[in-house]
């Protein structure tokens, strides 16, 4: 499992060369941006100090969903709580979280808005989940890159246990097919995608635990084909 950090719009130079760093001491690499340019500036590179290799590395999107286009479970950080998500998880329940899906995702994205407004409730509305940083004034507020060090710190653990979450044994059902399934039967049932409930079964699934996401695979995978020969 790869676990990819992505900056939404971000606007501060040095805030992008803050996060290379930030994710390249605790054992990551990949940073994708989107809808900037500021990681080209040269003071993004005097914050990126012991971190150049994942500055020059970054990957430049024109759109949220282009730069997820590749990933099994998105997860946005973000505070706002009037969105289809339910729930928040907690920046130090992470990696429990992730830890359940480990065996059926392949690539992890953690997801982070711009400086001034953070994610849109468009691009809220890619993510799977949603977490949030518990804390006990809202002002002054975390800066972006103490975000993204603080996220990169919890889900380090991936990469201190790396040889032997290589050894376990992979499951052949992942989180981005089922969702690609459960997108076909909600067409096929006539469920608007922009409706609320539509974005709720979908947050749902990607909560369950191994064992519930086969027993929904199984039965979305059936009704699928039931519902095919009873077209033809």
């Amino acid at each position: 499992m790869k676990i990819h950090f992505i900056l939404v719009e971000p606007a501060v130079p040095e805030n992008i060369g803050a996060s290379c760093r930030a994710i390249k001491t605790m054992g990551f690499e990949s940073l994708r941006v989107v809808k900037t340019k500021a990681h080209l500036e040269e003071k993004a590179r005097w914050l990126a100090h012991g971190s150049g290799d994942v500055l020059e590395n970054i990957n430049h999107f024109n759109s949220l969903q282009e730069a997820i286009v590749d990933m099994d479970l998105v997860i946005g950080s973000t505070a706002r709580k009037r969105t289809n998500h339910d729930e928040h998880i907690p920046s130090n329940e992470i990696v429990n979280f992730i830890k359940e899906k480990s065996s059926i995702t392949d690539n992890v994205a953690i997801v982070f808005g711009s400086e001034e407004s953070g994610l849109s409730s468009s691009d809220i509305e890619l993510c799977h989940a949603l977490t949030k940083i518990p804390i006990i004034t809202t002002h002054p507020s975390l800066n972006l890159s103490q975000a993204v060090m603080l996220y990169a710190y919890e889900l380090s653990v991936f990469n201190i246990s790396k040889n032997e979450n290589q050894n376990c044994e992979v499951d052949v059902i992942k989180i981005k097919p089922l969702l690609e399934m459960v997108d076909e039967l909600a067409t096929l049932i006539n469920i608007n995608k922009s409706q609320k409930l539509y974005h709720q079964i979908k947050n749902r699934i990607v909560l369950l635990n191994k064992e519930d996401l086969h027993l929904v695979y199984s039965v979305c995978a059936k009704t699928l084909g039931k519902i095919k020969r009873i077209k033809k």
